[in-house]
């Protein structure tokens, strides 16, 4: 199960908003043992949503929405994945429900706009929302997944963490691989890979690294059961230049 993230929206591709949320959403998946596939941001105009869209339903497995879920005529990400998906919206009594219950303790009217934020895939998924009007969805359609996630952080990492991070475990299969970790310091990159590679070169994994001066992070995408294997290879090179221990 490979996992991808679109972000919507014209403020992040405009740089007026840092994109934070896509990388707290995908240390959480990391970390839950899901395989992530990519990230992508696009615009709020509707063939800009659905080019993104098409790309990543064509490429992954789980796909993950954030953003365009509001009451504006700019939020159209809801429609433009049923666009892709060829589905219909369906209006759900609950959501109307939660959409006029937050409006009148604002002493705010219903409109259609609001109104919008009522309709999704009929198999969906409702996922509560206790800090906004825009709810979230979770469905299964031709056996992949789909979460559709409001944009703004303080609604949409609340959600994700308590709703759709544990339908995305009950409805996808976690990866059979994990990733080892290992935070080296004062060692230069080119050198200290030349050498791991090699140890590693009949063990099949993937190695990756990534530089946070003044530490070098050390990545070994393997199988969980090739994992003692890989550390009983790698420490003995790494262990002189080691800043804390190795975690998954």
């Amino acid at each position: 199960m490979t996992i991808a993230i679109l972000a919507t929206g014209d403020e992040l591709i405009h740089g007026d908003t840092l994109n934070t949320t896509s990388q707290k959403i995908a240390t959480s998946l990391s970390q839950a043992g899901f395989s992530m596939g990519a990230h992508l941001c696009c615009g709020d105009k509707h063939d800009e949503l659905v080019s993104g869209i098409q790309y990543l339903y064509a490429h992954f497995d789980a796909l993950i929405l954030t953003g365009g879920l509001g009451p504006t005529s700019d939020d159209r990400t809801r429609f433009a994945l049923a666009d892709v998906l060829k589905i219909d919206l369906v209006e759900f009594e609950s959501a109307k429900e939660h959409i006029e219950q937050r409006l009148r303790k604002h002493s705010l009217l219903d409109d259609y706009g609001q109104r919008q934020q009522a309709l999704f895939p009929s198999q969906g998924t409702l996922f509560p929302n206790p800090n906004g009007t825009a709810l979230g969805c979770g469905f299964v359609h031709h056996q992949k997944s789909f979460v559709m996630l409001p944009g703004p952080p303080a609604e949409c990492m609340p959600m994700f963490e308590e709703y759709a991070l544990p339908y995305l475990k009950s409805h996808s299969v976690t990866s059979e691989k994990v990733c080892l970790k290992w935070r080296l310091i004062h060692v230069p990159e080119g050198p200290i890979a030349f050498k791991l590679e090699d140890l590693l070169k009949d063990i099949p994994c993937v190695v990756g690294y990534r530089l946070d001066k003044p530490y070098l992070e050390v990545k070994v995408r393997c199988k969980r059961e090739q994992q003692g294997k890989v550390r009983e290879v790698v420490e003995p090179l790494l262990k002189p230049h080691i800043a804390d221990e190795p975690h998954v």
